[in-house]
């Protein structure tokens, strides 16, 4: 079990799930209340 890899995978994670609502927002204008809230 390696602890760091799993942790790096998390923090990909939330960095691809920010740029994603990032995304959204530019493509869609601004997001409803209480989506892609962190």
């Amino acid at each position: 079990m390696q602890r760091r890899s799993f942790l790096k995978l998390g923090l990909l994670g939330a960095c691809a799930l920010a740029a994603g609502g990032a995304a959204y927002r530019a493509l869609r204008g601004p997001a409803p209340p209480g989506r892609f809230v962190l």
